[in-house]
This record gives C-alpha cells, sequence and structure tokens, in this order.
C-alpha cells in the first residue's frame, strides 16, 4: 500500500515533469522530483501503472505496424521478466545462505560456549587440586620433619640408655670392687674393720639408691623410647597414607591436565570453525557485493532500455506525425490534382 501522503498523481505528475526537461523517469529521479519523500516500493508499483498508461496512450494516439509495437513490448517485457528473475534467485540463494551460516553461527557459539564452560569447570577442579596437593605435600613435609626429629630424639634417648648401661656395668664393677675390698679388711682390726665396714655400708647403700635409681631412669626411658617407637611407627603409617594419597592426587591432576589439553584442542577447532564461517561470511557478503552491482548494472541497463524504448516511442510519435503531415499533403496534392484534372477537362468541353 500507499505510504500516506504518496499519491498516482503525484508520482505522474513529476514522471510528466521529468519527460518535459528531457530526463528518463526512475524511481530515484521521481523520488528526488518529490522531494527525497516516499520509499522505493511505494514509488515503484505508480510509476510501473504510469508507464502502463503512457504505453496505452501512445499506442491510442498512433496507429502503429503491429509488428514494430509487438517487438517492443515483448522487448521490455522479456528484459523485465528476466531481471526480476535473476533478481528473486540471488536473493533466495542469499536468503538460503545467510540463515544457514546464521544456524551454524549459533551452533558454534553454542559449542563454544560449552566447551568454555567445561574448560573453566576443570580449571577451577585443576585448581581446587592442586591447593589439596600444595597441603599435602606441606603435611608431608611437616611429618618428615617431624619424623626426623623423633628419629634424632630416639638416636639421643638411645645415646642416654647406652650411658646408663655404662654408667651401670662400672658402679657393678666398683661393687664388686668394694665387695672386695671389704672381705679384704674384714681381717683388720675390729675397730678399723668396723669403722671401715660402715663406710663400705655406707658407700653400698649409696651405690645400690644410685643403682635404683639409674635402673628408674633406663626403665623411663625405656617407656619414653617404647612411646616414641610408637609414635614413629603411627607416623610411618601415616606417611604412607599420605605417600598413597599424594599418588592418587598425581594421578587426579594428570587425568585433569589431559582434560584441559583436550577442551583446549576442542576450543582451538571451535575457534577454527568460528573462522571458516567467518570466511564463508565474507565470502557471501563479496557476493552480496557482486550481485548488488550485477543489480546495479541491470538497473542501468533497464534504464537505458526504458530510454531506448522512449526514444523509439518518440520516434514513432514523430514518424506518425510525418506520416499525418504526409496525408495532409497527399490529401492537398489529391485535390490539386483533381482541380487540374477539372481544369483539363473544361477546355477540352469548350473546344468541342
Amino acid at each position: 500500500m500507499a505510504r500516506t501522503g504518496i499519491q498516482y498523481s503525484d508520482v505522474a505528475r513529476a514522471a510528466a515533469h521529468l519527460i518535459a526537461a528531457g530526463k528518463s523517469p526512475t524511481v530515484d529521479s521521481v523520488r528526488e522530483a518529490l522531494g527525497g519523500t516516499g520509499s522505493k516500493s511505494t514509488l515503484a508499483p505508480f510509476l510501473k501503472r504510469w508507464r502502463a498508461e503512457q504505453e496505452d496512450t501512445a499506442v491510442a494516439e498512433v496507429t502503429l505496424p503491429a509488428p514494430l509495437l509487438s517487438a517492443v513490448r515483448g522487448l521490455h517485457e522479456h528484459m523485465q521478466a528476466e531481471f526480476s528473475q535473476q533478481r528473486e534467485s540471488l536473493e533466495q540463494k542469499h536468503s538460503e545462505a545467510i540463515q544457514a551460516l546464521q544456524v551454524q553461527t549459533k551452533q558454534l557459539q553454542a559449542d563454544k560456549d560449552k566447551a568454555l564452560a567445561e574448560n573453566l569447570v576443570v580449571q577451577e577442579e585443576l585448581v581446587s587440586t592442586r591447593q589439596a596437593l600444595a597441603e599435602l605435600q606441606e603435611r608431608f613435609h611437616a611429618q618428615n620433619v617431624a619424623m626426623a626429629a623423633l628419629q634424632a630424639e630416639q638416636a639421643g634417648l638411645q645415646q642416654r640408655l647406652t650411658d646408663r648401661a655404662t654408667e651401670i656395668a662400672t658402679l657393678n664393677n666398683q661393687l664388686s670392687e668394694t665387695r672386695e675390698q671389704f672381705a679384704h679388711y674384714q681381717e683388720a682390726t675390729a675397730a678399723q674393720r668396723e669403722a671401715e665396714r660402715r663406710n663400705y655400708e655406707q658407700r653400698i647403700a649409696r651405690h645400690e639408691h644410685d643403682l635404683i635409681v639409674a635402673n628408674r631412669e633406663v626403665a623411663g626411658l625405656q617407656a619414653t623410647l617404647a612411646q616414641r617407637d610408637s609414635a614413629l611407627s603411627s607416623l610411618t603409617i601415616e606417611h604412607d597414607s599420605l605417600r598413597n594419597e599424594l599418588g592418587i592426587l598425581r594421578e587426579q591432576t594428570q587425568t585433569m591436565r589431559f582434560a584441559r589439553d583436550r577442551l583446549a584442542e576442542q576450543l582451538q577447532e571451535t575457534t577454527r570453525a568460528r573462522d571458516d564461517a567467518n570466511s564463508q561470511i565474507k565470502q557471501l557478503e563479496q557476493s552480496v557485493l557482486e550481485y548488488r552491482l550485477v543489480e546495479s548494472s541491470h538497473e542501468r541497463e533497464s534504464k537505458i532500455r526504458a530510454d531506448q524504448l522512449h526514444i523509439a516511442l518518440l520516434q514513432i510519435d514523430v514518424l506518425a506525425q510525418e506520416k499525418l503531415a504526409w496525408t495532409q499533403e497527399r490529401t492537398i496534392l489529391e485535390q490539386q490534382l483533381e482541380t487540374t484534372k477539372q481544369a483539363l477537362s473544361h477546355p477540352a468541353a469548350t473546344g468541342q
């Protein structure tokens, strides 16, 4: 439908003014003559109708040879039909290609988003795994440090136990020597023997007391050593467990790395597919540009043909006018001939 404000009479009047100015009425020239108003889809049907009426008027006013008129109309209609068919075919191909590329682009974008989401999840899991691995490595290092400290402490306790055993052996030797000396000096005088006996008994009591204390300390050291051995065994078990967990985490990390590499490859493939789609879009844009150039060429050719048709109609009009003049001149000549014949016939009658 025509847009409000643009009527057929406006288009007809603008086209008539263009013809009077010696210009060819086209959609663009008519739109310019109307002050740049009206869309091409609105002006084109009105201009086509005006041209058809002009052709009908020209045919009605001028009697043309039927073959010439038929040939001109056939040529014009054939050109219009061929141009319309080519244009519709190119527009259909372009629309189908654009739709296919849009579907492919959406699919590629969806694949890309999915790959990015999976990659993000894998990255998060990898970060979490690395954090857990770092914590386990810290715990493993702390356990190693604690185990080394316990081993050093165990070695110290072992050395102290050895020293205590040496001291006990020395005390036993001293006790044996003291008993021998006591037996040797027992034969001495009673007073001296009694005094020495008391001294030796005191020394023996002190040595026995020291021996008891040393035995107790050795027992305490042995109990502490047993506790340290138990703690060391627990630490060894925990160390083995941590080592197993560390191995499992390393395997999981390796699996995560493989998954991340695979996702990276999928992302690269998606990027290459997107680049291919962009290349196809550029090719289609180039095809559209070529189509527009061809369309512009066809429009120019159509304008030229329309101008040629207009010139032919003008020439036909001139020929019709010349034919009318010849007819009028022939009528005048026939009248003059009839007058001459009458004039010639009258003297003959007079002579008889």
